[in-house]
């Protein structure tokens, strides 16, 4: 579990400051030796230019030992919602 709040100040005098407050939590759960499944869930709250917005993005993979210690190979997916104006939707698969 993470907890983060940042300060960012535009120093370009465009008066773009932001402020951002993420929560995060991974979990990573071994299933065999060779098997380990990820989950991971990301909710923020973005003050910017004075207006408040939310954000979250969900996750998960699952990745296989194929050679120990050398070569994994793994499957993804991704979830974002954004309500920023410039902001994407957007599911992956990687």
């Amino acid at each position: 579990m993470r907890y983060s709040h940042e300060w960012l100040t535009d120093l370009t005098g465009g008066e773009a400051d932001q402020q951002a407050t993420r929560v995060a939590a991974v979990y990573a759960y071994t299933v065999t030796d060779k098997i380990t499944l990820n989950l991971a869930a990301t909710y923020a709250r973005l003050d910017l230019g004075g207006k408040g917005y939310a954000e979250r993005n969900l996750s998960a993979s699952v990745s296989r030992q194929l050679i120990p210690a050398r070569l994994i190979a793994s499957i993804g997916l991704g979830d974002l919602v954004s309500a920023t104006p410039t902001g994407a939707q957007g599911r992956c698969v990687v």
